[in-house]
């Protein structure tokens, strides 16, 4: 695993040097540099056509950049590109990853696990298949506590209801479709899940639930899971943060929330390095179970 170069040993999942791409005389994306620990959370933002996707494959082995240095998880790509996509799952792309809507959940599902498993192993089991139901309805449970803690709506409601394992995928609701989509992602038990496009939740309290899940969520095979998300506008990711921790029972241990940094793509050349930001807003905390008045401050700031 990379670390950072001020000496501290911080392990990054992400190092990006003058990164860039040029499609024939077009400039896609320039002057991109990362360093993103382990286990944080990064969210690529601009307007439509500014890179993101782009810059999104490029971090996941999956595009050939033009220029620039590139390490992801301790490989250095593209030399080792094969490797980086083995452990970086992609999702949320109607191209590259799409959902087909003439599959049931259950053959979804049971399909992703024969794909995930060794050559030989060309079945699954009703068990296996039901754990993943299971996980993807935990997540919307959750999502609906959240929501019931806010300001639920019964149009809301409906939007959660738990997903049924003959239900064809055509007809899952716009938010339990991408939990369907990031809990099949993870079955494969990947180090870096990258999600793009989260605006298509076109609902403000559908993307505001997408971001509190994707900032906590972990699993005992992905305590260190690290994403990249990209999207046009992050405004309501802030709030999304504090409800995260708002939702935690009096008296219960704190909600994880891991880091969360925004890059802008598209205009200016922008930098991240890990804890210290050029040209990057950061928004939450490795934990923000406890926040003192000043970071609430500044998130209540921010997410007005």
């Amino acid at each position: 695993m990379v670390t950072q170069p001020d000496g501290q040993g911080t392990q990054l999942a992400i190092r990006a040097r003058s990164l860039k791409l040029v499609d024939r005389r077009t400039t896609v994306f320039d002057g991109i540099d990362i360093a993103l620990p382990v286990g944080e959370m990064l969210v690529l933002t601009g307007v439509g056509g500014a890179g993101k996707t782009s810059l999104l494959l490029a971090l996941a082995g999956r595009l050939k950049p033009t220029a620039g240095q590139l390490t992801v998880l301790g490989l250095d790509l593209p030399a080792k590109a094969g490797a980086v996509r083995r452990r970086v799952a992609f999702t949320g792309n109607a191209t590259v990853a799409a959902l087909d809507d003439n599959l049931t959940v259950r053959q979804h599902i049971a399909e992703a696990i024969v794909l995930s498993g060794p050559w030989w192993k060309t079945w699954t089991t009703r068990r296996e298949v039901a754990d993943v139901i299971d996980r993807a309805n935990a997540i919307i449970s959750e999502m609906s506590a959240v929501g019931a803690s806010t300001e639920s709506t019964p149009g809301q409601r409906s939007r959660l209801e738990p997903l049924n394992r003959d239900q064809f995928v055509a007809v899952v609701g716009p938010l339990p479709r991408l939990v369907l989509s990031v809990v099949l992602a993870l079955i494969s038990v990947p180090d870096m899940l990258v999600i793009d496009d989260v605006d298509a939740l076109r609902d403000l309290r559908d993307r505001k639930l997408a971001w509190t899940s994707l900032a906590t969520i972990r699993t005992p095979k992905t305590q260190n899971l690290t994403i990249v998300a990209t999207c046009q506008d992050a405004g309501e990711l802030p709030s999304a943060l504090m409800e995260a921790h708002d939702s935690t029972p009096p008296g219960e241990p704190g909600t994880f929330v891991r880091r969360v940094s925004l890059l802008p793509v598209g205009d200016a050349p922008r930098s991240l390095h890990g804890a210290a930001s050029n040209g990057t807003l950061h928004v939450g905390s490795s934990d923000i179970s406890t926040p003192d008045t000043t970071d609430r401050a500044a998130l209540a700031a921010e997410a007005n």
